[in-house]
């Protein structure tokens, strides 16, 4: 049992190869009686042979890259590497430039939704009135100093966007 299965195994690796090293082979065109045309490699019953098609030429393999040719590649693969990291930082300033806008953004709606006083901002006085009173006015330059932060961030993103281009 052995032995059938060696042999086949054996004709299987030898059909492989051979298959591999096989050359080109001509092809032919038939018309058939019902106007269907067929390729084939073999005559074909009941066809008529209206062309031999010769096999495409053996290719010749790549030649070898000369040392020139090797070191030109390496540059462009580092100048696509550089492109490419150039682009990312880029793609990466940019989205922090928009963050830094949308905090803007948002900070100067804090500021000016936040200059109505809260509950408990104002204080009484003799008078029968009220004024604003401390934390009122803590309140406003804490948003003041938010909107400041905000467009320093902006200029900073903006001027390192700036850089990049």
């Amino acid at each position: 049992m052995k032995r059938k299965q060696a042999l086949a195994y054996g004709i299987v690796v030898f059909l492989t190869a051979a298959a591999g090293i096989a050359p080109a082979q001509q092809v032919f065109k038939y018309v058939m009686p019902d106007g269907r045309i067929v390729y084939s490699d073999k005559p074909v019953p009941g066809g008529r042979l209206v062309d031999e098609i010769a096999p495409p030429p053996p290719s010749a393999p790549a030649p070898a890259a000369t040392p020139r040719q090797e070191q030109l590649q390496e540059r462009r693969d580092a100048l696509r590497e550089r492109l490419s990291d150039r682009d990312r930082e880029f793609q990466r300033a940019s989205a922090e430039l928009e963050a830094a806008r949308a905090r803007l953004a948002e900070a100067q709606q804090q500021f000016d939704a936040g200059k109505e006083p809260l509950p408990g901002e104002r204080t009484g006085n003799a008078g029968g009135g009220s004024r604003l009173n401390e934390s009122y006015w803590q309140r406003q330059a804490a948003n003041e100093a938010a909107v400041a932060r905000a467009r320093e961030q902006v200029q900073r993103a903006e001027a390192a966007l700036g850089q990049l281009r």
